[in-house]
């Protein structure tokens, strides 16, 4: 069984699913995570990279509770406002190697180095407890089609291979 895609079809298929109405999710302010989330989040990312900010993992990790209480509160005010710290945009980016290759003169080609992005170790903290709330992680779910699998439970590649499965039977 091979399925041959034109370019056409699959235009077509985003086309129609960029039409798709966004359900409204839930407000930021009512799904951000509590003060205890962060610490533990923190304590999870003590070996996390700094960011452009210069705080690292292993900083943040040790910040007491009432730290993360008063952070909330800014993330509260900020959300209220619909303004985020500048900082927040900003990435450092690093590059590894993907071989041991020797090139000449040192010089590494592009093609040869892995780009890793980091943000704001604050971010990320943020950003992963705030998809661990039950509330967001169904909105995510109700949105993205169900022919996409992969960093969604209850989608990875046991049910990509499930709907192969289901098609080649039906075919």
């Amino acid at each position: 069984f091979r399925r041959v895609l034109f370019r056409s079809e699959v235009e077509r298929s985003l086309q129609e699913e960029m039409r798709r109405p966004v359900q409204e999710g839930p407000h930021i302010q009512e799904v951000f995570p509590p003060a205890e989330a962060l610490l533990a989040r923190a304590r999870q990312a003590a070996d996390g990279a700094p960011g452009p900010d210069g705080w690292a993992g292993g900083e943040v990790e040790h910040w007491c509770l009432g730290i993360w209480e008063t952070y909330l509160q800014l993330l509260h005010r900020w959300a209220s406002r619909g303004k985020w710290p500048r900082s927040w945009q900003h990435m450092r980016q690093v590059h590894i190697r993907k071989d041991d290759n020797v090139y000449a003169g040192d010089a590494v080609p592009a093609k040869a180095m892995r780009p890793i992005s980091v943000q704001s170790i604050l971010v990320r903290i943020v950003g992963s407890a705030f998809v661990s709330q039950p509330e967001v992680r169904e909105w995510v779910k109700s949105q993205v089609p169900t022919c996409c699998h992969g960093a969604l439970a209850g989608r990875d590649v046991a049910t990509a291979w499930s709907d192969l499965a289901e098609a080649i039977e039906q075919k």
